[in-house]
């Protein structure tokens, strides 16, 4: 299986703009199993945090349109991994 490694890293700053840890700081694999869990987190969610994230740093809309596949995948994978645990 070949990742894109953009997915894997932006997947990481998702995980850190979700719980508001510094990007310094490491996510637990508690605090991802949290944010799996957590009901409140929608594609809608993921998007807007990913739309602040890239025009606060950014400023670039083709790189928001390039990674939003990332947010639709950390859904899935988040969606899999909570019907994994049940």
């Amino acid at each position: 299986m070949i990742d894109n490694l953009c997915e894997i890293v932006y997947q990481d700053v998702l995980y850190h703009l979700i719980v508001d840890k510094p990007i310094q700081e490491r996510i637990s694999l508690q605090e991802k199993m949290q944010v799996i869990h957590q009901e409140n987190i929608s594609k809608e969610k993921l998007n807007h945090l990913s739309k602040i994230f890239i025009n606060t740093f950014y400023q670039n809309e083709r790189l928001l349109h390039y990674l939003s596949p990332v947010v639709d995948g950390l859904i899935s994978r988040m969606m899999h991994e909570t019907e994994r645990r049940r």
